[in-house]
């Protein structure tokens, strides 16, 4: 499923990337550079580990999904997780670079909740008495959730509840 770029595997490829971000957080904090607002570096580094972070763990349910050819797999699920991510992480960088700026962060994660909808009742079909799509319909949602739960923030949140839709999709047979 992982491809090679240019020789390298995908999965060097989101370590290097991984070990980036977090080499640049810890440089954020250890060095002060001059005429430069590194407290603001800070911020958006924090919500770059924030979206990777959303980016593995959707990566995680859709490769699950990918692997049994439902119609929304690795690619769709984390779009999904990285979309919500960055929508729980824009409000939290504005709101902390500018003082005067009043947000409410929910209202943009409502609006995720609710559109996701439209997207999981494209994979949902219905022929004759049987429904087939459900369940990636659910993932998505759930994924959804979760890339709002990272990008606020809640890591362990995100690592328990991906873990646990994980277990779910493996070790429950499916009526689909």
């Amino acid at each position: 499923m992982l491809t090679s770029i240019n020789g390298f595997s995908s999965k060097v490829f989101y370590v290097l990337i991984g070990l980036t971000l977090i080499m640049l957080y810890y440089l954020t904090m250890l060095v002060e550079i001059p005429y430069v607002n590194t407290y603001s570096i800070h911020i958006h580094v924090i919500g770059m580990i924030r979206i990777f972070m959303a980016s593995i763990f959707g990566s995680i349910i859709g490769y699950e999904r990918a692997h049994k050819n439902r119609p929304a797999g690795l690619r769709t699920h984390s779009l999904v997780c990285v979309g919500s991510a960055v929508v729980m992480v824009i409000p939290m960088i504005l709101g902390l670079s500018d003082s005067e700026l009043q947000m409410d962060v929910t209202r943009l994660g409502a609006q995720v909740i609710s559109g996701i909808g439209f997207l999981g009742a494209g994979t949902i079909i219905r022929n004759g008495a049987n429904v087939k799509g459900l369940t990636t319909a659910a993932t998505l949602w759930v994924v959804a959730i979760i890339g709002l739960t990272v990008g606020a923030g809640l890591y362990a949140i995100g690592i328990f509840v991906t873990a646990l839709i994980h277990f779910v999709l493996r070790n429950f047979k499916a009526d689909e």
